[in-house]
Parts: C-alpha cells; sequence; structure tokens
C-alpha cells in the first residue's frame, strides 16, 4: 500500500527538525519505518541512524518492517538488522557498557530487572524506617500519624521514585522551598472567581451550582481556611462547556491549595520527610552499589551524566548519529528528553507523537514534553505534519470518539477522518448506548443486576454475531468488557462463572499488588522483624484478624498491643519460626483463621502461587 500524501509530507520533510503528530490508527509506526527507509535511500547509511521505542515488541517491529523493505539486498539488510533501533533503556545501557569508567561505573555492571529493583528497595526502606522507629520513635510516629497512610513505606518509595525523575534526589530536597498559604488561597478564590463570571445560568441546575460556588467565595474570612478550602464542593455535570473547563482549573487549584496547606502546617514532620528519603536515597543507593547493578533510572541518569562531561567520549557519541527517530514522543520523561537534546543536533530529529496517547504518566511521562516541541517549531516558522487519516477504525466509531472525545476536559481536539475504501458491510451498529437501571423495588441479589444484564447480552451477541472477512460467528475471546472502576469485576466473574462463560479478569495490578498477597507478605515481614510496626498494623487490621482502627489505639494506649486476640497467636507464629518455613506456617495460619473461606477462585489461586513461590525459594 502506498503512503498518502500526508504521510508522504512526513516522511520526506528535510531542512527541519519533524514533528508528527499522529491520531490513532494512521499509520505511525509505518511512517516512522518509511522514514528511515527514506534515509537510507537519500544515500544515509544505517548504523548512523538511532531509532528509539518505548517497547521492545516496537523496536523488533521496526527492524522486521525494514529487513523485510530491504529483503532483496543482502549488504544492507545486515546493516539494517545491525543498526541501532532499541528502547530508551536499551540504548543507554549499550552506551554505559561503552563507557562504563567514563560513566562512574564497574565495567560489568549489570541491570536489575524491576523485580530485582523493588526487592532492593523494599529491603533499603525498611532498613531505615525500621532505623528511625527505634532509634528516633517520637519523631517517626509524628510523621506517620501526620502521614495517615497504611504503608509508608510504599509511599516512601513512590516519592523517591517521583523525586528521581526530576533529577538529582539529594539536589531536589536540598532546594525544597517554603509554602505560600496565601498566594494559593488567591489563586484558588481567582479561579473560582472567573467561574462565576463566565458562567451560563440559562437552566435552574447551573444557576444553583454557581451561586453556591458564590456563596463560598463569601465565606472566605468567616473560617478556617483549611476548613474554608476543604468547604468548597462543585459538580460539573450539567455545565456549559467553558464553564466545565474552568470549574476542572477551580478544582485544580483547590488541590494544590490543600498541598500548600498541609505542608505549611507540618513543617517539622516534612522535615523529617526529608532526612528520610536522604536516608533511604543513600541506602538504596549503597545496596545497588554492593552487587555492581543499577536500575532502569540508574541507565538514564547516569548516561544524562556522561552526555553532559566534557572531553571527547560525549562528542563522539553526539557526532555518530546523522538522524534520531523517536517514537511515542509524548511518553518521554524529563531525564529523557534532556538525554535527547543532548544527542540531537540541528535539524535532525524527527518525532511522532500524540498529546491524547500519553499512557506512561505512571512512569512520570511528561506529555507536556511533546507539547513544547511542537510549540517551539511553530514559533520558529517550521511545519508540523499531521496524520489524520483513520485507517483502523469504522466511521461510526469514530464520529463516536470525536463526539466523547469533543466533551472530554484536558483531550486536546485532533480530527479522527475514516480512510476512503470502504469496510465490509456489517449488519449490526457498530456502535450500542443502551441505558441499564435496577428495579429499585428489587431486593439485594435479585435478578436483573446489572453483571447479569451484561452477560445476558453478550450471550446474545454470541448467538447472532459475524465477525472476520470472511464472516465467521464470533467467539469468547473476541470479546472484552471494559469498567470504569474494578467494583463490578466480582459480581462478573461470578456471572461469567454461572453461566459458564470462559473470562480472565486483568485488574491494572500485577500479582504482589494484589491485596491478598499485601497481606501475606506483612505477616512474613512482621515474623521476619516483629519490630515493624507497620507490618503488624497492617496484619492486624487484615481479614487474619479485622481489628478496626479505634480498637487498635485503644488497646495501644492501655498497653495490651498486640491487642490480647491477637498477641497469642503471634508469639505461636514466631515461635514457628525456630522449626518450620515459612510456606507452612503461612499455609497453616491461612487453614487455622479461615482467610480463604468463601474467597473467589482467583484469591485461592493467588494464595497457591504465594506458597509455591515461598516453597521454590526455600528448596533453591
Amino acid at each position: 500500500m502506498s503512503l498518502s500524501e500526508e504521510q508522504r509530507r512526513a516522511v520526506e520533510r528535510t531542512g527541519q527538525d519533524v514533528c508528527c503528530v499522529a491520531g490513532p490508527g494512521s499509520g505511525k509506526t509505518r511512517v516512522l519505518v518509511e522514514r528511515f527507509a527514506w534515509l537510507i535511500g537519500d544515500g544515509m547509511d544505517p548504523g548512523r541512524i538511532l531509532a528509539i521505542t518505548f517497547t521492545e515488541k516496537a523496536a523488533t517491529e521496526i527492524k522486521r518492517r525494514l529487513a523485510e523493505r530491504f529483503a532483496g539486498q543482502g549488504a544492507l539488510r545486515e546493516r539494517i538488522e545491525h543498526a541501532p533501533v532499541s528502547t530508551v533503556h536499551g540504548f543507554c545501557a549499550t552506551l554505559l557498557r561503552e563507557h562504563a569508567l567514563d560513566a562512574g561505573l564497574d565495567p560489568g555492571f549489570r541491570v536489575l530487572d524491576e523485580l530485582e529493583a523493588e526487592t532492593l528497595r523494599i529491603e533499603a526502606a525498611d532498613a531505615v524506617l525500621d532505623e528511625w522507629a527505634i532509634g528516633r520513635t517520637r519523631e517517626f510516629r509524628e510523621l506517620v500519624d501526620a502521614w495517615a497512610c497504611e504503608n509508608p513505606a510504599a509511599h516512601l518509595r513512590a516519592v523517591h521514585e517521583a523525586l528521581r525523575k526530576g533529577g538529582d534526589v539529594g539536589e531536589q530536597l536540598r532546594e525544597m522551598g517554603g509554602f505560600d498559604e496565601a498566594g494559593a488561597l488567591e489563586f484558588l478564590a481567582a479561579e473560582a472567581r472567573a467561574l462565576t463570571e463566565i458562567a451560563e445560568r440559562n437552566t435552574e441546575n447551573r444557576r444553583t451550582k454557581i451561586e453556591a460556588v458564590e456563596a463560598w467565595l463569601g465565606r472566605r474570612g468567616e473560617m478556617d481556611a483549611l476548613a474554608w478550602v476543604l468547604d468548597l464542593a462543585l459538580n460539573r455535570q450539567g455545565l456549559d462547556k467553558g464553564a466545565s473547563a474552568q470549574g476542572q482549573r477551580v478544582m485544580a487549584a483547590k488541590e494544590e491549595a490543600l498541598a500548600v496547606l498541609a505542608g505549611s502546617r507540618h513543617q517539622p514532620q516534612r522535615e523529617v520527610l526529608r532526612a528520610l528519603l536522604l536516608e533511604y536515597d543513600a541506602e538504596y543507593q549503597r545496596r545497588k552499589a554492593a552487587e555492581a547493578a543499577v536500575d532502569f533510572h540508574d541507565l538514564e541518569a547516569r548516561t544524562l551524566a556522561l552526555l553532559g562531561r566534557d572531553g571527547p567520549a560525549p562528542r563522539e557519541i553526539v557526532e555518530r548519529y546523522d538522524a534520531i527517530l523517536m517514537d511515542e514522543l509524548q511518553d518521554t520523561n524529563p531525564v529523557q528528553w534532556r538525554i535527547l537534546e543532548r544527542l540531537r543536533r540541528p535539524d535532525r530529529f524527527f518525532a511522532v507523537g500524540d498529546l491524547n496517547q500519553s499512557i506512561y504518566g505512571f512512569r512520570h511521562a511528561e506529555p507536556g514534553l511533546f507539547q513544547s516541541y511542537q510549540e517551539k517549531l511553530e514559533a520558529e516558522g517550521r511545519e508540523i505534519d499531521r496524520l489524520e487519516t483513520n485507517y483502523r477504525s469504522r466511521p461510526g466509531i469514530l464520529s463516536f470518539a470525536s463526539a466523547v472525545a469533543e466533551r472530554s476536559a484536558g483531550v486536546r481536539p485532533h480530527q479522527l477522518i475514516p480512510r476512503e475504501a470502504p469496510f465490509a458491510p456489517k449488519p449490526v451498529p457498530v456502535v450500542e448506548i443502551q441505558r441499564f437501571q435496577a428495579d429499585p423495588d428489587a431486593g439485594e441479589g435479585a435478578s436483573g443486576s446489572e453483571a447479569k444484564w451484561i452477560v445476558y447480552r453478550l450471550e446474545e451477541l454470541k448467538r447472532e454475531l459475524q465477525v472476520g472477512d470472511p464472516p465467521r460467528p464470533v467467539r469468547w475471546k473476541d470479546m472484552a468488557v471494559l469498567a470504569r472502576t474494578k467494583a463490578l469485576f466480582g459480581e462478573l466473574e461470578a456471572e461469567f462463572a454461572a453461566r459458564g462463560i470462559p473470562c480472565a479478569v486483568r485488574r491494572g495490578r500485577n500479582f504482589f499488588d494484589e491485596q491478598e498477597v499485601v497481606d501475606f507478605t506483612n505477616l512474613l515481614r512482621y515474623l521476619a522483624s516483629p519490630l515493624d510496626e507497620i507490618a503488624l498494623y497492617a496484619v492486624l487490621r487484615s481479614p487474619f484478624f479485622g481489628i478496626g482502627d479505634q480498637e487498635i489505639l485503644v488497646e495501644r494506649r492501655e498497653g495490651r498491643y498486640p491487642p490480647a486476640e491477637a498477641g497469642p497467636v503471634l508469639e505461636r507464629l514466631l515461635a514457628a519460626r525456630e522449626s518450620e518455613p515459612p510456606d507452612r506456617i503461612l499455609a497453616r495460619f491461612l487453614d487455622e483463621r479461615g482467610y480463604l473461606r468463601g474467597c473467589p477462585a482467583r484469591v485461592r489461586a493467588n494464595a497457591a502461587k504465594f506458597l509455591g513461590l515461598l516453597r521454590t525459594d526455600r528448596k533453591s
């Protein structure tokens, strides 16, 4: 299939850095491959073209397509197969192995996989927190009380990880400033006033909501600042489009004001947290150094430092690439972007991306970096290439997606134009919107639940729907159910099982994040270290004992900690450590406490897997 005109313009653009805004299904991978091939056709050595992707799968796919493109040219194809097409981390690792001494690394360093790195992070955080809990108990307890989280160790690691994505942790912590309460409150008030000024009041619902905001603004001097901020409530449903967008900004300003007020009012605890983070950072670095190992963030940070050094090595690295191609630029984080800025030379950068398709926010990706890159080129009078033709989806799906996106805050306007070639006729609607309304008079558990209705509709489609070319009956594996929250999963799973329909539930969490696995892990952490108060607290609150926060607090104040109903049981488990392996202790305890009684098959399967891991570890 030949390139479309919009694709060809992007592929062949010269004389400037290229920014290709590629909508979903518009062929962005093809454009990246064709750009690579076009550069080769124009005489560029494949070994001097660096292509960076975000997954090994994408890198492999690009190389496969290029190999097919030049299948009849043996020598050239061989050079293409050895061209630098890799993930960000693969590129960094290769570079650091070439220049290990310059980067301050052991030449034989190894890269920790995510599970190994997480294990070291957990060990380092536990070691530091245990030391504080024993040696600086009062400060530690004040911090934990103020933090009000169930797992301070996990939160400590998360804060540290966010800081690392911004650069040197120690430097950031030393430069941490204070809190401007007055400024945050005034900004919130200004955003709220702007909402009252622009909002339409042509319905009772709209008028009531805006008048409530005006009344809230009038109470500013009558209440404590924190109470005043917390008192702001705004449901944007039913507001006009401009007011809804401004309402989102108001609620963002509210969250910022709450953060400022919380930080200002817990300054002593903030200093303790700063010290904890510095100690944790040093301990984690020490443990990695002891194993001559680096994690994925270290690959990025060390590469950035290497490229920023004086001397011949950075110049040689920059000069070895005549072109840099970057896939999914919207998913880069600040450190990765700074690496690219130091690598690329003027008018030799080709980036593909789409702000609306950013998916790595949980890894601290900054979509705004792609937007800034685009805006910079526009300000310089450069062309921006836009791929707007969608080759993947039917027109009905594109129309529906566009209608939803138009009303969604934070989604950038982007045309979705269907391809010219028609799709095969389809006897059923491409998109259905059906409203389920439960019978208000039906008791709990009565037939007619939303899950029952979904399963009923899927069974109808299974009988009627034809898919594929040539058409064939739809299979269960062709279907998927997406839910906004996980609340429906358990009921759906039960309904599928009752109807004999095979299903696999994906909850978006890994094995070690599942609640039952967290409970098992906390129990083992306590048995390994009885002074671990955080693990003990979690075990007491878990289904093992089910003791509430208030009861734990009362028992602790009266000197009964662990509480009477848990103390003897835990003492017996601690005594068993001397003669039994962890898997047997845990398995017997699960039976004694009835933890798995009545649990879904998924929970029982996770318990079996966890016990299996313990047995494997014992045998190895």
